[in-house]
């Protein structure tokens, strides 16, 4: 690989994991800097693995990673536990994992050939598991849809944490950030979202985009593409299989001269928004790291700040609840939740120990946030909504739990309820409010949406629809709306705008204003699609909304704590 000799790359993953690639970066005679920017700590899970041993026959034993099998393995001869391999079938993720099962002399039924996830899923989905009950070791922060996927087959599924992922401290990686700050890097190659995150925290970066900005970025899976280009930073490459040899040969591809353009090449792809003017309606703190999203696409973008969010003094309830509760779950389900939670702490001088409870939060920017204020966290759903934050706690230990829960004075209480139902304690604590603004401080916005043709509405709550409409005195929405497009956040979101009798025309399968945008964009690149004529027979169906698809998860388990 000619194109990456002498160049500098950093790569950013667990010490451990990242060993075996020297010698990889070394025959392409690239210069590495291995930035160790997740610790991999050992979980004594002895006592869950013995009484799952004892009361169970175990029929199938699952390795989603090479650092479940090394984890497993330890702990399994660390205290002498008696398990004969021979009596179950062995599944691994990868050729990688499977290796190190061998290694321990841990022979092995199935290995997907595409190397993933639903790769493995698939095996499984044609084996006899009905019934049958399967181990599942993995880290702390493991992901939940492999484990739901299997229960819908059927099968049992025992879960044990043997790992767990923490940031390594500042001391640790000093060398390497010394390395970094005086080195010009050509590339930074991210292997997770965590190992992004942890490296913007222990390089105490506060402005990505301007840190980056001469370097290339290349990822890991969509994933890290995605929570990447969320802090507005530009991700050049990204490799759809998980290997870093899989994203090295892209960013050589990346370095490779293209071929003579042809007339097909030498179109540019077309930005569809371009000089189109969007109105965002979300909180003004909120709404500032989308303005450059904006600029890229050369939008015209009116911000309007309606909704206003400001600190409730909950000083005495937090000291009582404090005091009369041991905490075993701290609930973030908004950036603003740990924004005004901290600064309450931090004000009154309370103390709390992080250490001794764990931290859920509802996505990786909230995540972010929450590691910006060295507060770990332990739980983080995949698809970012309340509904993933309750299938994380489904499979938790709740019951006589205690669960503290920040949120805003108008939080709704599905995801409370739901809490309850799995035998949790909640305590609510409200440490921020959300109010309509003065119309006075929003004259400039209303004036400009007044006066000019606007081509989208982007509303990204229902609060922010309803003040919308009072600021600009609205009485017949649809009226208003009737030559513009509009785009909400989220089913919620949609349900609320429709029932004034306005049409959303968008709606992103994903909560984020960037998914949102993509939504919008899609709408002028997809041809309309010609009406077919309707069958005889058209049974009627309507997507749920979030609060129905939770209620119908809750049913699934009696309440037992309704205290």
């Amino acid at each position: 690989m000619e194109t990456l000799k002498n160049k500098t790359i950093v790569l950013a993953r667990a010490e451990e994991q990242s060993k075996e690639t020297i010698n990889f970066f070394k025959n392409i005679e690239a210069n590495l800097i291995s930035f160790p920017s997740l610790e991999l700590v050992q979980v004594d899970a002895s006592v869950k693995l013995k009484t799952i041993l004892e009361e169970s026959k175990i029929d199938y034993l699952v390795f989603q990673s090479a650092n479940a099998v090394k984890y497993f393995v330890q702990l399994v001869k660390e205290k002498n536990l008696n398990i004969n391999y021979e009596t179950m079938r062995v599944a691994c993720h990868g050729k990688k994992t499977a290796k190190i099962c061998s290694e321990n002399q841990i022979k092995i039924d199935l290995v997907p050939v595409d190397l993933s996830a639903k790769g493995l899923l698939k095996l499984l989905s044609q084996e006899p598991i009905e019934n049958k009950i399967v181990l599942l070791p993995g880290s702390v922060v493991g992901r939940d849809e492999f484990y739901e996927d299997l229960k819908k087959l059927g099968a049992t599924v025992k879960t044990i944490t043997v790992y767990d992922i923490q940031m390594p401290t500042k001391e640790t990686v000093a060398e390497e950030i010394e390395k970094i700050r005086t080195s010009q890097i050509d590339w930074y190659l991210f292997t997770s979202p965590a190992t992004y995150q942890n490296f913007l925290t222990l390089l105490d970066i506060s402005n990505p985009a301007e840190f980056f900005k001469k370097s290339k970025i290349a990822t890991v899976g969509p994933t890290t593409k995605e929570a990447i280009e969320e802090t507005g930073v530009r991700v050049d490459v990204f490799s759809k299989k998980f290997a870093v040899t899989h994203a090295v040969a892209n960013m050589e591809k990346y370095h490779t001269p293209p071929p003579p353009p042809t007339k097909k090449q030498s179109k540019k792809p077309k930005n569809y928004l371009k000089n189109r003017t969007i109105v965002l309606t979300r909180a003004e703190e909120q709404s500032q790291e989308t303005i450059n999203f904006f600029k890229n696409k050369e939008a015209n973008l009116i911000s309007f700040p309606a909704l206003e969010v400001v600190p409730v003094d909950a000083e005495a309830k937090l000291k009582t609840i404090l005091e009369e509760n041991k905490i075993d779950y701290l609930v973030f389900q908004s950036a603003n939740a740990i924004k005004y939670f901290v600064q309450l702490v931090k004000e009154k001088n309370l103390s709390i120990d992080y250490e001794k409870m764990k931290v859920a939060c509802v996505g990786k920017k909230t995540a972010a946030i929450c590691l910006e204020n060295q507060i770990k966290v332990d739980l983080v759903p995949e698809d970012f909504s309340a509904l993933g934050l309750l299938k994380i706690f489904a499979i938790e230990p709740l019951e006589n739990k205690t669960v503290l829960l920040p949120r805003s004075a108008i939080g709704r209480d599905e995801f409370r309820e739901g809490l309850k139902r799995f035998g949790a304690t909640v305590k609510t604590i409200a440490v921020y409010d959300i109010l309509i603004p003065k119309k006075e401080s929003v004259a400039e916005e209303i004036e400009k949406i007044r006066t000019n043709k606007i081509d989208w509405y982007l509303f990204t709550s229902p609060s922010t629809y309803q003040n919308f409409l009072a600021l600009l005195e609205i009485s017949n929405p649809a009226e208003f709306f009737r030559k513009s497009k509009i785009a909400a956040i989220g089913p919620t979101t949609k349900e609320a705008i429709e029932r004034t009798k306005v049409r959303v025309d968008v709606v992103p399968k994903k909560f984020a204003v960037t998914h949102a945008i993509a939504s919008i964009e899609q709408y002028y690149s997809t041809p309309p699609q010609k009406k077919q004529p309707k069958p005889q027979y058209q049974p009627k169906f309507q997507r749920p909304t979030e609060k129905k698809v939770i209620r119908y998860v809750l049913k699934k388990r009696k309440p037992r704590n309704e205290n």
